[in-house]
């Protein structure tokens, strides 16, 4: 398993509606449009494709409140790469910080690969989590 951490964002949001809106799946209205396709959501799952070559499918695996959301992989996407992602969440002031860790199991070349790729697009994901969550 490769490890990958996110930059930490903070959000001028409690962290009580941060947390309340990353561990439901039906929230998740702010992904960009442009690089996601179909996106389908439950309360603890979500399908949906990614620049129409890989089908993700995604399960919340377990929550701590206002601490931590662990999300995985239902199923291995392209190559037999699995991941789970886990949301990290800190009480600041009126506010709360937020990153990821995330685990991917792939071969070593594939990670070396793709690494920058999933880092800046996790990194991204932060920024627009902030903003999201900020605007509303």
């Amino acid at each position: 398993m490769k490890e990958i951490e996110t930059k930490r964002v903070k959000i001028e949001k409690p962290i009580e509606i941060v947390y309340n809106t990353l561990s439901d799946f039906t929230n998740f209205h702010y992904i960009p449009n442009d690089k996601v396709k179909d996106f389908k959501a439950t309360k603890d799952t979500c399908s949906f494709s990614v620049n129409n070559m890989a089908e993700i499918e995604l399960k919340i695996e377990s929550c701590t409140p206002y601490s931590s959301i662990i999300i995985s992989s239902s199923k291995e996407i392209v190559g037999g790469i699995s991941f789970s992602l886990n949301l990290l969440l800190d009480k600041e002031d009126e506010g709360c910080l937020l990153n990821a860790k995330c685990m991917i199991k792939c071969n070593p070349m594939m990670f070396m690969m793709f690494k920058k790729q999933v880092e800046d697009g996790l990194n991204r994901l932060m920024d627009t989590i902030k903003l999201s969550l900020e605007k509303s």
